[in-house]
């Protein structure tokens, strides 16, 4: 709907002043006062913030040219015309006003601002027009949300594409956690699908773990539930709450979407498994008769177990995290060069590669000029992405001598064998997917015990 000068005085007493109060300080200047046209209506607007209302550019032309500011706050809000064409969309007397700012230009913090007032607002051409003068698309809000988030979140999916395209991070979280992709999947639609294109993680967690997939569970969000499924999402990921996607769309009698990620939720290589909110009590009697209740105690724990091909993040009797995994096709043993998985208590030495772009190629534990893309084909059996070193716990079983883990170079690392993950394959280490290792890697610590059972 276009707004006119007769329409706007509610909005200039109430909605505008929340803009400004969310979106940064007042764009006003001092010394319009006495200037040509920059007298106050009844509504405490000049006539250019009408012009601008009106969408009138000749108007606007003739009123500049007769001397009339452009930096006058409306009274009682102190919106600027720039504010109103920003905030209601109005591309030509925006640019009309920006090619008549004061000498300088007008700063890139109120471009910033004026950036935000459009985007959030959904309007396209005129966010394109600010981006195009300068303004930041990574910069955050008076709630300290990226601009990004807070644009997916008013569904505004065209602008959301426009930001990406223009480099804003499809990753930044806001102080919850919260990414653009948590906010599109809640509510569908072709964001999701923009965000997923740009580089956004499928199973970026939130403060209360959850991911993208639990947005668009709760919501029944079948479109966005199976774009980020083909992008790797986990059906199985708990939340704090240790819910699951599937748990929520059963929960809210979805059918459809229950159905679609119980599909996804099954044990295929490469799948994550089912994730139950805790050890089962064999498992937890298993690892207790390991020796974990003493080594691990309350803190965190690594456990990768051979048989089911899957190394799990556990902290007392909760299974935090957990994802199919490849250990050696010879199976296990210590020896040096023989290309099996070392058994028995581990911690890890290091961490290698935070930060590092997915597909990363690492040799002898450093990165290299190379990245392997998915597809690409090679005999070589790579290092990617992420490198945890291991090093043994136990003299004479993985530690010391001809059994040295951390001497025979024993990592969790991602691969380019992604399709044998949940089989048998590796040469010792411990395969990942190259997303799951990122998730992994950003789980755990240095330090952290790493038990390894047949």
């Amino acid at each position: 709907m276009t707004m006119t000068a007769k329409q706007f005085g509610p909005i200039a007493a109430a909605g505008a002043a929340l803009f400004l109060v969310s979106y940064g300080a007042t764009l006003a200047f001092n010394g319009a006062a006495g200037k040509p046209g920059a007298e106050f209506d009844e509504r405490g607007l000049t006539a250019l913030h009408r012009a601008v209302l009106d969408d009138d550019v000749a108007r606007i032309e003739s009123l500049l040219m007769q001397g009339t500011p452009l930096d006058a706050g409306a009274r009682g809000t102190g919106m600027t015309p720039l504010d109103l064409a920003a905030i209601y969309g109005r591309t030509g007397p925006l640019g009309v006003l920006l090619d008549n700012a004061p000498a300088g230009g007008v700063a890139g913090g109120i471009l910033d601002r004026l950036l935000a007032r459009a985007a959030i607002h959904g309007h396209y051409e005129a966010a394109g027009l600010l981006i195009g003068r300068g303004a930041n698309v990574n910069q955050t809000t008076g709630a300290f949300s990226p601009l990004v988030w807070e644009v997916a979140h008013h569904a505004h999916d065209d602008v959301v594409g426009l930001l990406l395209e223009h480099g804003a991070d499809p990753n930044a979280a806001c102080p919850d956690g919260l990414t653009a992709l948590h906010a599109a999947a809640g509510l569908g639609g072709p964001g999701v699908g923009y965000l997923l294109d740009h580089g956004a993680n499928a199973n970026a967690l939130a403060l209360d773990a959850s991911t993208p997939l639990h947005f668009a569970a709760r919501a029944g969000r079948i479109d966005a539930a199976f774009a980020l499924l083909q992008r790797g999402a986990n059906a199985n990921a708990p939340n704090r709450l240790g819910k699951t996607p599937l748990d929520y769309a059963r929960e809210r009698k979805d059918g459809e979407v229950a159905a679609l990620l119980a599909e996804h939720a099954g044990t295929p290589a490469g799948k994550e498994q089912a994730m139950p909110a805790h050890l089962a009590p064999d498992q937890a009697r298993l690892l207790n008769s390991s020796g974990w209740a003493e080594r691990v105690g309350a803190d965190t724990g690594i456990w990768v177990s051979v048989g089911e091909q899957m190394t799990r993040i556990v902290q007392g009797e909760a299974i935090l995290w957990q994802a199919p995994c490849a250990t050696a096709a010879n199976g296990t043993g210590a020896e040096m060069d023989s290309l099996k998985t070392p058994p028995g208590w581990h911690s890890i030495a290091s961490k290698i590669g935070g930060g590092a772009a997915w597909g990363q190629v690492f040799r002898s534990r450093r990165p290299v000029n190379e990245a392997w893309k998915r597809g690409g084909t090679t005999a070589e059996d790579l290092v990617l992405t992420r490198v945890l070193e291991l090093t043994g716990e136990e003299e004479g079983i993985n530690k010391g001598g001809d059994v040295d883990s951390r001497a025979r170079n024993i990592y969790f690392h991602g691969t380019n064998d992604e399709a044998r993950i949940g089989t048998p394959s590796s040469h010792g280490c411990i395969r990942l997917t190259n997303d799951a290792v990122i998730e992994f890697f950003d789980r755990v610590n240095e330090g952290t015990k790493v038990l390894i059972l047949p």
